[in-house]
């Protein structure tokens, strides 16, 4: 005989999934819709290993929550063949003949290769235009 889930057990395990958090914080959505009234969407795609990747990262969390306007999604292009190839056709799109090496970011007009203090300091003024006036989704150009 086969058994077969009650709608209210597939309800209870929909709804124990999303109060667990599991799509908030570091969990971010590969290729989420954007909603329109979010002026700044950052995409940052990084490699397994990468120590200037987890600097990256932890400034992005730190920023993150004291920026409620900015959106940020990471893509981990080292493993995952649709991140490499959407960071193929992102550098495409931004004039960059092949990316080399990662962590590599994208936000508005603008973008961004490697991480250290001055290019932090970059990035935070590229989010800054975007909040004020409004940038793209950088997916927007494909």
């Amino acid at each position: 005989m086969k058994k077969i889930l009650s709608p209210l057990v597939i309800g209870l395990l929909v709804v124990g999934l999303l109060s667990s958090g599991l799509w908030s914080g570091r969990t971010r959505p590969q290729r989420p819709e954007v909603p329109p009234d979010d002026p700044a969407v950052l995409r940052f795609f990084w490699s397994a290993g990468c120590p200037f990747c987890q600097e990256q990262q932890e400034f992005l969390d730190e920023i993150g929550p004291r920026l409620p306007g900015l959106r940020i999604y990471d893509h981990e292009s080292q493993f995952d063949q649709e991140n490499r190839e959407l960071l193929m056709r992102l550098a495409q799109s931004y004039g960059l003949e092949r990316p080399s090496g990662t962590p590599i970011t994208f936000i508005g007009p603008d973008h961004f290769i490697g991480f250290d203090p001055e290019i932090a300091s970059e990035m935070l003024e590229a989010i800054q235009r975007c909040l004020e006036t409004g940038c793209p989704d950088p997916l927007a150009r494909l």
